[in-house]
């Protein structure tokens, strides 16, 4: 039996000239610039004024620019949801709690993308006090005139 090498894998040539398939792998080199910072063994982020991009053995597979702040969040969840690496090492690496990258999984498990766009939490709707009313609580309360009238007026 001879032995082919491909590379990394070893391919074993069966007696009909065709390979077998045996295969054995060894990941690839974590070649990720020096200014990156890691995130497990196999990935890392670079961020600048510029913006940021995430390395996995050597390969950009997530950039963003400065200030977009929702797909910095995506890079982090796929990192988790792929397995490249583990919660813990990517909270670090951003700089994040474990339970805001915990709160970014889960909305975007909920919501796809638009979950990781920053919303203003806590109720939707419409102000109770208008501005008409302001100014009528503001006079009321200087003068010191009782509120029932006014309050009636909706």
């Amino acid at each position: 039996m001879e032995l082919k090498y491909d590379r990394i894998n070893v391919m074993e040539e069966t007696s009909e000239n065709q390979n077998s398939g045996l295969m054995i792998g060894q990941p690839p080199l974590p070649l990720v610039p020096k200014e990156t910072t890691p995130i497990g063994d196999s990935a890392g982020i670079y961020e600048d004024e510029r913006g940021g991009a995430v390395f996995i053995w050597g390969n950009v597979v997530y950039t963003w620019g400065p200030g977009d702040e929702p797909l910095r969040r995506l890079a982090a969840v796929q990192l988790v949801e792929t397995g490249a690496a583990r919660p813990i090492d990517v909270s670090r690496a951003f700089e994040v709690k474990p339970n805001s990258l915990w709160r970014w999984r889960k909305d975007f498990a909920e919501f796809g993308l638009a979950g990781l766009i920053d919303a203003k939490r806590g109720p939707k709707s419409q102000r109770l006090v208008t501005m008409d009313r302001h100014k009528g609580l503001t006079r009321c309360g200087d003068t010191g005139a009782a509120l029932d009238g006014l309050l009636q007026k909706r």
